[in-house]
């Protein structure tokens, strides 16, 4: 009896030590490397293939990045990562193009033989952006501060071949503007496009960041001031918008 207490003891710490190492394994990302590879595609029609330009590569694990590294692309724009560490959770692969950031992200377990980065010629034109939809939440109201609070998502849509560039450096330059409340305070701004700046376009929030083709979310939230009983929350969107929703 005391033989088989010790044999079942013996499998269930040999057990433990097998799924500690395991853990360790998949927590560290270790394993054998990999080789990642693709290429940086022009995506405009007509356009020729960049050169000279460099694709960086960050592997992530939850926030912590384990490894960060950069390559020139060839000829072709092919790009290789030899030995990239496998368990973790995404990778980033990013190039810039004409001052323009493009980024690609993978998961665990995606295809990597054969990766496609796409870039863009770019304009100033906004001939090709819209506006698809506007949803407008009202969070709530204080009665004590008089303030209503907001919360917005836009999403915003390329539809042309080119990146749209904003060009807020002339008078009456062109960049992504959306209307606000009078007295419009404490704004958060979150976005999928490419890294840019809020500006104030008179009564309207302007937002100066390039727009690649496809579709792309933008948040804000904010207070505005209200009297009485009532705000006027009507507004106008230079680009017009395909559907438009308040909440209450």
């Amino acid at each position: 009896m005391a033989r088989g207490v010790g044999l079942r003891k013996l499998l269930i710490l040999t057990l433990a030590a097998l799924l500690a190492l395991a853990w360790m394994r998949v927590a560290n990302g270790q394993g054998p490397g990999i080789e990642m590879r693709g290429q940086v595609i022009n995506g405009t029609a007509g356009a020729e293939t960049p050169t000279d330009l460099s694709v960086s590569l960050e592997v992530f694990s939850q926030d912590q990045v384990l490894d960060s590294r950069a390559v020139l692309i060839d000829d072709e724009g092919r790009f290789s990562f030899a030995d990239v560490r496998t368990g973790a959770d995404w990778y980033i692969f990013s190039v810039t193009y004409l001052d323009v950031p493009y980024a690609l992200e993978i998961g665990p377990g995606e295809d990597t033989s054969a990766l496609s980065l796409f870039v863009y010629e770019t304009t100033n034109s906004m001939d090709q952006i819209t506006i698809s939809s506007s949803s407008t939440l009202v969070v709530g109201a204080d009665a004590k501060t008089r303030l209503v609070s907001f919360l917005e998502l836009i999403q915003v849509m390329n539809s042309g071949d080119r990146t749209f560039v904003s060009d807020h450096t002339t008078s009456g330059g062109t960049f992504l503007r959306f209307p606000l409340p009078p007295g419009a305070d404490g704004l958060d701004i979150q976005s999928e496009l490419p890294e840019g700046e809020a500006v104030h376009a008179g009564q309207d929030l302007g937002v100066v960041a390039p727009v690649p083709p496809g579709q792309y979310s933008v948040a804000f939230s904010y207070t505005a001031p209200y009297e009485g009983n009532a705000l006027d929350v009507s507004r106008t969107y230079t680009l017009g918008v395909g559907s438009l929703r308040v909440l209450a």
